[in-house]
C-alpha cells in the first residue's frame, strides 16, 4: 500500500542540482523561449547580449536577474519555494526519482503520470561552464546546497 493512502495526507518536494537547474534555466528560458527579449531595451543598456554563452548569463546573472522576471524566478535558490523546516516533508525527491514518487500514488489513481513537459530544446552540458563561474554559482546556490545536501549526490 502507497505511504499517500496510509496516512491520508503527503507532503513531498521535488529538488534538482542546483547547478543543472540553473543550465536548464538558461536552455529553456534563454536560448529556446528567449525571454531576454522581452526586457531587450534594459538590457541592451547593460551592454549585455540577448542570447549570452552559457558564461556570460553566469557571469552576468545577477544583472539578468535584476533585468528579467522570469530569469529571476527560474534561477530563485529553491529553498525560496520550500517550507523553511523540511521536516515537514514527508520525503523528498529529486527529479531524478520522479518514477519513485509516481509509485506513492499508483493506488491513488491510474491515470496519474509524472512526465516530462520540457523533454526537447537546447542542451549544455555543465562541463561548459567555466571553474570561475561553476564556483561563483555554488556562492549563488550555497543556501540550496546547505539546505539539501543529504538529498542531493553533488
Amino acid at each position: 500500500e502507497s505511504e499517500f493512502r496510509k496516512s491520508k495526507s503527503f507532503k513531498f518536494a521535488v529538488v534538482r542540482d542546483p547547478l543543472r537547474r540553473f543550465v536548464s534555466c538558461y536552455c529553456n528560458r534563454v536560448l529556446d523561449l528567449e525571454d531576454l527579449m522581452i526586457s531587450r531595451r534594459e538590457i541592451e543598456q547593460k551592454n549585455l547580449p540577448l542570447r549570452p554563452d552559457i558564461n556570460t548569463f553566469a557571469h552576468h546573472l545577477d544583472t539578468y536577474r535584476t533585468l528579467n522576471l522570469s530569469i529571476r524566478h527560474h534561477t530563485e535558490p529553491q529553498v525560496t519555494f520550500l517550507a523553511k523546516d523540511l521536516q515537514v516533508y514527508d520525503r523528498i525527491y529529486t527529479i531524478e526519482e520522479m518514477d519513485l514518487l509516481e509509485k506513492v500514488f499508483t493506488g491513488f489513481s491510474s491515470e496519474l503520470r509524472f512526465g516530462r513537459e520540457k523533454s526537447g530544446g537546447s542542451r549544455i552540458e555543465l562541463s561548459s561552464i567555466s571553474a570561475q563561474n561553476v564556483a561563483k554559482l555554488k556562492r549563488f546556490y550555497r543556501p540550496d546546497y546547505l539546505a539539501l545536501k543529504n538529498y542531493l549526490s553533488s
